[in-house]
């Protein structure tokens, strides 16, 4: 598995734009980024979920799609309608939520990185865009701590820690090199 990219939405306008016509949205380029950030704008009529349109992600490579997914339970398969394609993986496993009517719904969505600590860091281009994500589910307990942070880097202040383990360019080379043996 090797890192592609961070994929960023945006309802802004961005340097260097590539309208990509048969996918319905315009993407930078990605690869001429020092952190691989690509800023993903959707059309008004991309056929994507609000999740794939409105949430950061971190994107990988693989040489084999179906291998890396071999033996992997998928309960939410990428670009699917959620809560139906989710309610149909669990019922079966649930018997008793078979009658069960769904009056409303709601998702926590945990982005996370691949080492599961966030990113936390200030970036060049945009100017003053400020990256504070990946928190995963510790986001409610870190959030107090991120908020405070990003307030110091935001007003120019001294982080009171230090945010080079938390930084973008970490995963310039996944997995790590001590890792990637074992």
């Amino acid at each position: 598995m090797k890192y592609n990219h961070i994929g960023i939405p945006t309802t802004a306008s961005f340097d260097g734009e590539i309208p990509l016509a048969h996918l319905k949205m315009t993407v930078s380029d990605h690869k001429n980024n020092p952190f691989g950030i690509q800023w993903q704008r959707y059309w008004d009529d991309a056929p994507y979920p609000e999740l794939v349109k409105t949430v950061p992600h971190v994107a990988f490579e693989v040489d084999d799609l179906a291998a890396a997914m071999a033996g992997q339970r998928v309960l939410i398969h990428g670009g699917a309608g959620g809560v139906g394609h989710f309610a149909r993986g669990v019922v079966p496993n649930f018997p008793r939520l078979r009658d069960l009517q769904v009056i409303r719904t709601w998702a926590g969505l945990r982005p996370a990185t691949p080492d599961n600590h966030p990113i936390i860091q200030l970036l060049e281009d945009p100017d003053g865009f400020c990256l504070a994500t990946g928190h995963s589910r510790r986001g409610i307990g870190y959030g107090p701590g991120t908020g405070q942070l990003v307030a110091q880097i935001l007003t120019g202040k001294p982080p009171s820690l230090s945010l080079e383990p938390f930084a973008l360019g970490r995963f310039a080379e996944w997995p790590p090199e001590e890792t990637a043996k074992h």
